[in-house]
């Protein structure tokens, strides 16, 4: 079946065994376009499978590799694998278990990609360390990244600090998820500075981050160049009365807004201005 484009193995019990088992079979299909292994209980040892296999693979712009459990050492395999992959469009990693060292791996994989491309290692293990690593090569990416999810990292005020200085040169992002975060009052403050230019901003998720009112008024001063903000959720802090007011004042001019979720936050007298 060298002619597949479409492959769609999700949701089985591959795992390591099974990913060496279909090298025999899926390393000729050099033709294909998406390719789908998540959940599939796949471990380090299936990710160096995988690695060999998908080299030719060089017409790939979808790989799905989620919900596995590779690690650091198998991002480290798929790193070496994945060079060749320049139509890759979108690359899912999330939820494998992936630390620091996994991430300074896959910086290879994000500097050799030519494609404008999504790529989501959310629900892993990366923190301060993995994203200082990440954020010295996005930089210097040769295509502008629209879509930036950075969710459940356990980042904290030193990666809100490394992210600023990074996201000053990102003008261009259109989707900023840092949710499921600890970035708190002082991590908001330090991410404020850094996002003075995102004037193209469609979507901000900050929830589940223990930002309080201080954090709110900083991030507030910045939002109202946002004009395009679609979609923004405060959801899950501690954003009191104070810290709404300021979010409200900005929100005058942010006519595109759909969606604002204020929920689970400390709010009495909340007074939205329209």
């Amino acid at each position: 079946m060298t002619w597949l484009r479409h492959l769609d193995l999700s949701h089985n019990n591959i795992g390591d065994v099974g990913a060496e088992s279909l090298s025999k079979g899926i390393a000729n299909m050099t033709r294909l376009e998406h390719l789908d292994l998540s959940h599939n209980n796949i471990g380090d040892v299936g990710a160096e499978s995988i690695s060999k296999w998908v080299r030719n693979m060089t017409e790939l712009q979808h790989l799905d590799l989620s919900h596995n459990d590779f690690g650091d050492v198998g991002a480290k395999s798929l790193s070496k694998g994945m060079k060749n992959m320049t139509w890759l469009q979108h690359l899912d990693l999330s939820h494998n278990n992936i630390g620091d060292v996994g991430a300074q791996c896959l910086n290879d994989i994000m500097v050799a990609i030519s494609q404008p491309m999504d790529i989501d290692i959310s629900h892993n293990d990366i923190k301060d360390v993995g994203v200082e690593f990440l954020s010295r090569k996005i930089k210097h990416l040769k295509t502008k990244k629209t879509h930036l999810d950075l969710s459940h990292k356990c980042l904290g005020n030193f990666a809100a600090v490394t992210l600023s200085k990074l996201m000053r040169n990102m003008n261009w992002l259109q989707h900023l998820d840092l949710s499921h975060n600890n970035i708190g009052d002082v991590g908001a403050e330090s991410l404020s500075k850094g996002m003075e230019n995102m004037t193209l901003l469609q979507h901000l998720d900050l929830s589940h981050n223990n930002i309080g009112d201080v954090g709110a008024e900083s991030l507030s001063n910045v939002m109202e160049n946002m004009t395009r903000l679609g979609h923004l959720d405060f959801s899950h802090n501690k954003i009191g009365d104070v810290g709404a007011e300021c979010l409200s004042k900005r929100m005058e001019n942010m006519t595109w807004l759909q969606h604002l979720d204020l929920s689970h936050n400390i709010l009495v007298m909340l007074v939205l201005r329209v």
